[in-house]
């Protein structure tokens, strides 16, 4: 019986220390490619954010109603947060606008921009997305 005891005492240790192991490679794995993957997903979303609204004609409803790309804002995930700036051909900020809930830019960003016309001119949107 004290045997038995000793093996069985001898495996739950083991299954402690594979745990152990597990836990903490998967951590500092996931840490390190936060970033990388993070940029990855903004960057994908950023171009998408644009192509949907200059197919929807957002981004020329935008030009005349600051409030045209609130539907588009909530469509984003809730930890994204996105500013849009459009210029014009002289490359003069004309319009901005940045998500409601989001005050402060972080470092971890994907970028786009796209080119659209609007009153016979050319005018260049950008929108820049980082995380709360």
């Amino acid at each position: 019986m004290a045997r038995a005891f000793i093996l069985s005492l001898d495996a739950v240790l083991t299954v402690f220390v594979v745990l152990g192991v597990i836990l903490a490679s998967s951590f500092f794995l996931d840490r390190s490619m936060l970033t990388d993957w993070d940029s990855a997903f903004l960057q994908a979303t950023a171009s998408d954010f644009l192509t949907v609204a200059d197919k929807q004609g957002l981004l020329s409803s935008f030009m005349s109603d600051p409030d045209a790309l609130k539907p588009l804002y909530r469509m984003l995930p809730k930890r994204a947060c996105a500013r849009l700036n459009v210029y014009d051909a002289a490359g003069v900020l004309a319009r901005s606008s940045v998500r409601s809930e989001c005050a402060k830019f972080a470092p971890v960003t994907g970028a786009s921009r796209r080119t659209f016309i609007y009153s016979d001119s050319i005018y260049l949107a950008e929108v820049v997305m980082w995380y709360k």
